[in-house]
C-alpha cells in the first residue's frame, strides 16, 4: 500500500428489501390500554371546638386539659404584680405600716385554678 492512497468506504446498502411486497397483510389492531383512575376516598373529620368561659375568682367547672375529666377547679391565692403595686402605692401615699395589708387581702392576689384530680394548673386569673 502506498502512502496517501485511501480505500473508499463501501456504499450504504439502503433500506431493507420488503420480501412480502406482493402479499396483502391486514393491519394488526392492538387494544388500547387506558389507565383506570380510582377515586380517592378521604375520611370526613368533624371537629367541634368548645370555648370555655375562664373562671375568675371563684371555682369553676372546666375540662382539665391534662387528665381530660370534667372537674370543678380548686383555687389558691398567689401574690402577684397587683399585690406589689398596691403595697407600693400604700407605702408611698399613706403610711408605711399599711403597705402590708394587700398581702392579707385575697382581692389583691392572683387566683390560680388547678385540677383536684391531677393537680395540673388549668388557669391563672391575674388581677393586672
Amino acid at each position: 500500500m502506498e502512502k496517501g492512497f485511501q480505500i473508499p468506504a463501501p456504499p450504504y446498502p439502503g433500506p431493507p428489501l420488503d420480501y412480502n411486497a406482493g402479499v396483502f397483510q391486514q393491519p394488526v389492531v392492538q387494544p388500547v390500554v387506558q389507565p383506570v383512575v380510582q377515586p380517592v376516598v378521604q375520611p370526613v373529620v368533624h371537629q367541634m371546638v368548645v370555648v370555655q368561659n375562664l373562671p375568675k375568682c371563684v371555682p369553676g367547672q372546666m375540662l382539665c386539659p391534662y387528665c381530660h375529666t370534667n372537674v370543678v377547679t380548686k383555687i389558691e391565692y398567689k401574690i402577684g404584680p397587683y399585690t406589689w403595686l398596691v403595697c407600693g402605692l400604700l407605702g408611698v401615699f399613706l403610711c408605711w405600716p399599711c403597705c402590708f395589708i394587700p398581702f392579707c387581702v385575697n382581692d389583691c392576689k392572683d387566683v390560680e385554678h388547678s385540677c383536684p384530680s391531677c393537680s395540673g394548673i388549668i388557669h391563672v386569673h391575674r388581677r393586672m
